[in-house]
């Protein structure tokens, strides 16, 4: 039986990033690792990986082992890595109902499913994510634009056992200010320069440390999380 990561938060918190990192880190204990996006407005499959066979294509299909295993995507780089996301040009939408056949023929196969969910609650993807979860991970940007999603969300998030880490943390964040009108953040995700280009060129599986160590210790934090 796989255990199950939801990413979730604000809006451009860094929340793919995050999972492609997390992902990256458990494989390295020799895990087998399955990260799997529902975005369907920005199709993530060529963010994450050279794969063709995307969600779309899942769900326009019967949804059985063969097409399953087919659907994911294998790291060339990292072979414990599959990815699980939408291509571009179907965006073939999913129901609850398929999502957990998903999830149960995915927990014979492998250690770990990562969900990177939308910022949007009310998703089917979203509210699956956190039915499965074994541990939940928000992500919210330091700035006002976070802490008005995180205010509109409270009430929601606060019947959810989380980690709590500020996505896309710079210099100028207003850290201080959101950390204390939400309770206290449990890490920070430091977006350096360095990360920043990796990932706006959609290369993240590398391999190597491009992270700063704040990042490092909320990743092995969310890896400590999930093995309690």
């Amino acid at each position: 039986m796989a255990k199950h990561i939801a990413v979730f938060g604000s809006p451009s918190s860094g929340k793919s990033v995050f999972s492609a990192l997390i992902a990256d880190l458990i494989s390295k204990d020799k895990k087998e690792v399955i990260l799997i996006s529902g975005d369907k407005i920005v199709p993530m499959l060529p963010f994450f990986s050279k794969g063709k066979n995307g969600l779309g294509g899942l769900f326009s299909n019967e949804l059985n082992s063969k097409n399953i295993v087919k659907a994911v995507n294998i790291l060339k780089e990292n072979t414990r890595i599959g990815i699980m996301a939408y291509e571009l040009k179907n965006k073939k939408d999913y129901t609850f109902e398929q999502l957990s056949v998903l999830s149960d023929f995915l927990d014979s196969i492998v250690d770990v499913i990562i969900w990177d969910c939308m910022s949007d609650v009310n998703d089917i993807f979203f509210k699956f994510a956190i039915y499965v979860s074994n541990l939940n991970v928000c992500l919210i940007t330091a700035d006002l634009k976070g802490l008005l999603y995180y205010r509109t969300n409270e009430e929601y998030f606060s019947r959810i056992n989380k980690l709590i880490f500020e996505g896309i943390s710079k210099p100028y964040s207003t850290h201080e200010e959101v950390s204390s009108a939400i309770g206290g953040f449990d890490g920070v995700l430091p977006f350096t320069k360095e990360l920043e280009i990796y990932s706006m060129a959609g290369v993240i599986f590398l391999g190597k440390t491009i992270y700063h160590r704040l990042y490092k210790e909320a990743l092995e934090l969310t890896v400590k999380k999930l093995e309690v």
